[in-house]
Formats: C-alpha cells, structure tokens, sequence
C-alpha cells in the first residue's frame, strides 16, 4: 500500500498523527526560543551602550568605536 494510504488511515490519525505535530512543534518553539534569546542578547548589549552615550564622556568613546578609516582624499567634517 502506498504512504498516502497510511497518512490518510483512521490509525494515522488517531495515533501517529499527534505525536509528529506536536515535535513539529516543540521543534518551532525551540527555534522560536533560541531567536528571541539571541534578539534579547543584543538588545541588552545596544541598550548598555546607548546608556553609555550619555555618561559622562559617552560621546568620545562612541566616536572612538566607530569605524575611523576615511580615504585619503576625503576630508571629515564634523558639525558642532
């Protein structure tokens, strides 16, 4: 008998059917954790720097992270 055959049994169903969805599941859910673990990860590191911003002296070490490699033909101008 073919596959579609027992997937579509009233055993399949019944018995079979539930235990694959619900590790179908478990598995997104993991998934789901793992990416909202990673997001909180880097939300909490952005949100500890820009509460260093406006430390004081914030504003230097921010411009000293920032990546300063400029050509050179290009001049930088910082507006105040």
């Amino acid at each position: 008998m073919s596959k579609s055959f027992y997937k579509n049994s009233i055993f399949y169903k019944k018995y079979l059917g539930p235990v694959y969805s619900s590790k179908v599941r478990l598995t997104r859910l993991r998934e789901i954790e793992e990416s909202f673990l990673y997001e909180k990860y880097r939300f909490n590191l952005l949100t500890d720097k820009f509460d260093d911003l406006f430390s004081s002296e914030g504003e230097q070490r921010f411009m000293k992270d920032q990546d300063q490699i400029i050509s050179r033909d290009i001049i930088r101008v910082i507006w105040r």
